[in-house]
């Protein structure tokens, strides 16, 4: 099965943090809900500062890894961010 592969972009020290295997686009939006919601992660504390990003594709069946040209916007993570 082909997956996709994320990653979480922090603009204030413009580094992609470690790779992500997830099935699609709603679960890297679920996952980054997540970390929002999680008050131990900095995505939690500073959530302007991120965005999560498709890289790649992960075929688990050939153990191959393609990367895209350029990362894929899916979400600011501000976005998740609930009003208090």
């Amino acid at each position: 099965m082909v997956k996709q592969v994320y990653s979480f972009f922090d603009s204030k020290v413009c580094v992609y943090h470690p790779p992500m295997v997830l099935l699609n686009d709603q679960e890297a939006r679920r996952l980054a809900a997540d970390c929002v919601a999680d008050p131990q992660t900095p995505m939690a504390r500073h959530p302007q500062d991120f965005r999560i990003v498709r890289i790649g594709e992960f075929d688990d069946n050939a153990g191959v890894v393609k990367s895209l040209v350029a990362p894929e916007f899916i979400a600011e993570l501000s976005e998740f961010k609930k009003e208090v």
